[in-house]
């Protein structure tokens, strides 16, 4: 094929293509700036959420590690403050480590209800001394149906 210039002869065409080729390269610097605006904006939104969500998670972080620190000075103060004989908790705090607490100042296993012994030894009858805790509790009565209540009805009568 052959090119429009040298097709032709009148000499007013050849501004004609110029500024035609002009407003196209302005045109796509118009648009390669267009991009790269809209590129930056997506990168610029895209570190402003990233920064409130780090935010977010530091404050939440911050906030837990004080109310740990609050606790455990709360707890300190508990069992500094305490009676004899008496402890907060049934695990304390030294550094790093949550240690169980120390068996001399829990309270006696048959004040809160439950036996030193197993289960099966007083199942099967084992020697029943005074110093045991008793007998174990029975759960209370199930409660009667009120008749007047109707019952569901089964996926086979459908």
């Amino acid at each position: 094929m052959i090119s429009s210039k040298m097709m032709s002869s009148n000499p007013e065409e050849d501004p004609l293509d110029t500024f035609l080729q002009y407003i196209e390269d302005m045109g796509m610097k118009a648009y390669d700036g267009l991009v790269i605006q809209n590129a930056s904006d997506i990168a610029r939104e895209n570190d402003r959420l990233r920064n409130e969500t780090n935010l977010a998670y530091l404050k939440e972080k911050n906030e837990k590690r004080r109310r740990q620190e609050e606790a455990i000075k709360r707890i300190g103060g508990e069992v500094g403050r305490g009676h004899e004989g008496s402890y907060v908790g049934k695990h304390f705090r030294m550094g790093f480590m949550t240690m169980p607490a120390p068996q001399d100042r829990l309270p006696h296993p048959c004040s809160s209800g439950f036996s030193v012994r197993s289960q099966s030894l007083h199942s099967v009858g084992g020697t029943d001394d005074d110093s045991s805790c008793g007998s174990r509790r029975q759960p209370p009565p199930k409660p009667k149906r009120d008749p007047s209540t109707k019952l569901s009805t089964s996926s086979e009568t459908v």
